[in-house]
């Protein structure tokens, strides 16, 4: 998320993104449903 955002303000929704999906993972992880394959490939 920080990579994304690097403190530009024109990068900020970019950045929530990055940080919802990151959330999702972690959700995903909890409940012992994570997967590799759910990484983009930019992450």
């Amino acid at each position: 998320m920080l990579r994304t955002w690097r403190g530009d303000e024109a990068n900020v929704a970019a950045a929530q993104a990055v940080l919802l999906e990151r959330a999702a993972l972690n959700g995903a992880a909890r409940y012992g449903s994570y997967e590799a394959g759910m990484e983009r490939a930019a992450g």
